[in-house]
């Protein structure tokens, strides 16, 4: 089983007569993870021995590093007998509350005359009390208004909805709350959006445009500068358009657009004094035509119309370079598509030659030798698939595309890495780390210490406060391409602390500067495609007849195995499921609807994220891609694209998703999926060695059971 494989509960073991764990082949954990171990764990967290109390703390006052590293702990446990709750992060601390004072003057500040960072403060502060009088100002439509934001600021976003959807009809009523009721509908869409509550998005969408086309609003109404103004202006009218064409009104769709170009060419006299004024006219502008291109054109295979767009595109005056080569890259795919592969072939062949992009790289590589297949050329084709492969082993393109096009079996890519058995014993092997610059840092010495007692400890919310501390040391003192043995084990003790998004970041930075990381550190799968909570994974996977290889693929994108992992939109614990959708999945499925309430306990937000993804496979016909889309984007999204972007080849049906963030998704997450049934092939045990080369003269009279 691997690190962190059981669920466990925040502040330590709890209970009575646990058995001492397992030691781990080879030499034996740290001295004070073995004594913590022997008078927290085999005494059956009973009792205090004193003389065992007394014998630690003399051993502590010995060595100042260690003393400092462990007393803390020690006090604890004889004040309270369990372990203490870990020190909050620092991202944790800048989420504690903070004493705000509420304003001053009544009703909105001048400076926030729509009250958006009022509300935040409020959320944020601990004195909410001392805002009464100040809150009591705030009458009528305005009051709900007040109601909605804060509810949306505290994460309940469905219930936010609701309130702004009650405040937004008194708000338009009322002339003087016009600006209020712009900014409300701006506020009610991000929502829906994040919520993918698509549907209901295109319609707000249709009412926002509205407004702002009978109210006229002006810039001092709503507290913002002309520029701010107008760009929030023209960035609703593409929206608009984008929901309009999700729904089918291709014709609105193109209208909006039209509009928003308009708005854009008027803007330009008055809005052109500054770089960064001008620089988001020319951004507009290429969305725009990008919209007419893609999600106009492309749904009514219009694609010489929609190659056109992207000419016009690349004619715009000082285009960014990422513009140009997203134009580009779009041109050869609107050309693929109309089954011209020679122009195709053009297009992206002179991109590749001047492109760096990591995103655009591997998609040129596998659609180049994808041509040279349908065109006969092997060599080329094979040329280009081992650039592919040698620069980004990992990709979605190296791993899961050339099987899927039936250019090149998976056989092969798992062939360079091995068998995974092997990989396992690999990482069990013992490495003689050179950790001399980590020792010879006071600073890092200290932090390294306290990571590898906590981990051997298995003290896993302590083990990773003191990992992440350890890794921001690490990053921010020394260079990885001078230390790459150092930031080696750095990546394996955060996988073992349970830090694998910052895990993931040193194999990332490893691979930047070591050529060929990926062939001669093969192991280091396991590490960048963590696993947790092993037995949770499979037994929900049985219960629902899911792929424990999907439910792997799609925690690893949305939480990284963090069980507490929370995002603005509400989504919670291992599979990110949002409250509703978890309540709905339990209502379908018979489930007691009181498991909503502990979604961050990993085998209930497995049980339900898993029957979720049934209900998915089951909707959308076990198609991968369309699954995996759909708990990103929402079934109404992937239901349009299926019918409008349908298309036989998965492939082009991939780069057709028009959310790059679902695009994006999908890609990754199908990766991951190809990779975990190739890692989860064996059911090998796998144990990350840490080093012990600081462990001299173990005293010959430990505690009873420390011997072991």
């Amino acid at each position: 089983m691997k690190a962190r494989d059981k669920p466990r509960e925040r502040g330590g073991w709890g209970g009575e007569g646990k058995a001492c764990p397992e030691q781990s082949e080879g030499s034996p954990p740290p001295r004070w993870a073995v004594m913590l171990l022997s008078l927290l764990v085999c005494t059956g967290l009973k009792a205090k021995p004193p003389s065992e109390w007394q014998r630690l703390k003399t051993i502590i006052a010995d060595d100042p590093l260690q003393k400092k590293a462990i007393q803390d702990i020690v006090d604890y446990w004889e004040t309270h007998n369990t372990i203490p709750p870990p020190p909050l992060r620092e991202k944790e601390k800048s989420k504690a509350a903070k004493v705000i004072p509420p304003p001053k003057q009544k009703g909105p500040p001048p400076s926030d005359l729509m009250l958006v960072k009022t509300s935040q403060q409020y959320c944020e502060t601990s004195n909410r009390d001392q805002w009464q009088a100040w809150v009591a100002t705030l009458k009528g439509p305005l009051e709900l208004y007040w109601r909605a934001l804060v509810t949306r600021c505290s994460q309940s976003e469905k219930q936010a909805i609701s309130l702004f959807q009650t405040a937004l009809g008194p708000l338009m009523e009322s002339k003087s709350l016009h600006a209020y009721s712009l900014v409300g509908h701006q506020l009610l869409v991000s929502m829906q959006r994040r919520n993918a509550m698509r549907k209901e998005a295109a319609a707000t969408y249709l009412d926002l445009i509205n407004q702002w086309e009978r109210d006229s609003p002006r810039p001092q109404d709503m507290g913002l500068t002309l520029p701010e103004f107008m760009f929030r202006k023209i960035d609703d009218y593409l929206f608009a358009a984008r929901y309009r064409t999700l729904v089918g009104d291709y014709r609105k769709a193109r209208n909006l657009t039209e509009k928003a170009l308009t708005i854009v060419d008027a803007s330009r006299s008055s809005l052109t004094k500054t770089a960064k004024d001008r620089e988001a006219l020319i951004a507009f502008e290429a969305e725009a035509l990008h919209i007419l291109a893609h999600r106009i054109a492309v749904e009514k295979k219009q694609y010489k119309k929609a190659v056109a767009f992207a000419e016009r595109g690349l004619a715009i005056a000082k285009l960014p370079q990422e513009w140009e080569e997203r134009f580009l890259w779009f041109q050869g795919l609107y050309h693929y598509m109309d089954k011209n592969l020679s122009l195709a072939e053009k297009k992206w062949t002179a991109l590749l030659a001047k492109t760096n992009s990591p995103n655009l790289l591997p998609k040129l590589y596998f659609w180049l030798a994808r041509i040279a297949a349908e065109r006969g050329d092997l060599r080329e084709k094979e040329t280009l698939l081992t650039n592919l492969e040698e620069k980004f082993p990992l990709d979605f393109y190296s791993i899961v595309a050339p099987e899927l096009a039936g250019i090149r079996s998976q056989e092969l890519w798992q062939k360079a890495y091995g068998d995974p058995k092997v990989l396992a014993m690999r990482l069990n092997a013992s490495h003689d780390y050179d950790l001399a610059i980590m020792r010879s840092n006071p600073e890092i010495s200290m932090a390294l210490l306290r990571a590898e007692i906590f981990v051997a400890a298995e003290m896993f919310d302590w083990a990773e406060v003191a990992a992440e501390k350890l890794y921001s040391l690490m990053t921010r003192k020394f260079p990885v391409a001078r230390h790459k043995d150092a930031f080696l084990y750095l990546s394996r003790l955060l996988y073992a602390a349970g830090r694998y998004r910052n895990a993931i970041h040193v194999s990332e930075m490893l691979n930047e500067v070591q050529s060929a990381f990926w062939r001669t550190s093969p192991e280091q799968l396991y590490i960048y495609f963590p696993s947790s909570y092993t037995d949770v994974f499979v037994e929900s996977a049985k219960e629902s007849s899911v792929d424990v290889d999907l439910l792997y693929a799609i925690a690893r994108q949305e939480s990284l195995f963090e069980k507490d992992a929370a995002s603005y939109a509400g989504a919670l614990g291992l599979m990110q499921l949002i409250p509703t959708t978890a309540r709905d999945v339990a209502k379908e499925t018979g489930l007691d609807s009181r498991l909503v309430e502990r979604l961050f306990e990993p085998d209930v937000n497995l049980k339900l994220g898993s029957r979720y993804l049934k209900k998915l496979a089951a909707n959308f016909s076990n198609n991968p891609p369309a699954v995996i889309a759909a708990y990103n984007a929402g079934e109404f999204a992937v239901d349009r694209w299926l019918t409008q972007r349908q298309h036989e080849d998965t492939l082009l049906w991939v780069e057709l998703i028009p959310f790059e963030e679902t695009r994006h998704y999908v890609s990754a997450a199908w990766r991951n999926m190809y990779v975990y049934k190739f890692l989860n092939a064996v059911n090998e045990k796998v144990v990350i060695k840490r080093s012990v080369d600081y462990i001299k003269n173990l005293p010959s009279d430990l505690p009873e059971g420390a011997k072991q």
